[in-house]
């Protein structure tokens, strides 16, 4: 049986770079960092392609997303995360990967979304992974029932536009096949 499941916990990397951005909390609901809290950057991420200054393009700090609650199942088939953010035409994808006990897991899925001819379409709703997917890695029922088991979120800079745009986070959600 398809369930989806919410983090109980999302909390951002304590320290970056000068050009990487944090987040706020601005929730939409009484459960403040819980389910479907909104996020958003505490700045705009800019892309300043600039021969005097260099190619500079910002990032967020990372976000990780925890404690999914998710019961002890019988088997694991594929993993789907769906992001759900106002994007503002401007920030891609970075790093979209799984983490257990405080580690990175398996593969990256960020992606660039083209089309045919060549421009990359940043949709607010985005899906990674799918019903046979285990983002590259070896996952054990107990291991998602740990609340540590998560995903960790970065975004960056269009790569191509310069643009000054922050981004929204509206919701997170993992569907365990």
């Amino acid at each position: 049986m398809t369930q989806i499941f919410y983090p109980s916990l999302i909390a951002q990397s304590s320290s970056a770079p000068e050009q990487e951005i944090g987040w706020t909390s601005t929730p939409t609901s009484s459960l403040n960092y819980l389910l479907n809290s909104r996020w958003k950057t505490v700045d705009v991420l800019s892309h300043l392609s600039n021969p005097a200054t260099g190619d500079i393009r910002n990032k967020t700090w990372a976000l990780t997303c925890t404690g999914f609650n998710i019961p002890l199942l019988n088997e694991i088939n594929g993993i789907q995360l769906t992001v759900v953010g106002q994007r503002n035409g401007r920030i891609v994808d970075e790093i979209i990967q799984l983490t257990y006990q405080g580690q990175a897991i398996g593969n990256n899925n960020f992606y660039y979304i083209t089309d045919s001819e060549g421009h990359l379409l940043l949709t607010n709703e985005t899906t990674y992974g799918g019903t046979t997917d285990m983002w590259g890695t070896t996952l054990t029922p107990e291991q998602l029932t740990d609340p540590t088991f998560g995903v960790i979120l970065k975004f960056q800079s269009h790569p191509y536009y310069p643009h000054r745009c922050g981004m929204f986070l509206d919701s997170v959600s993992l569907t365990v096949y």
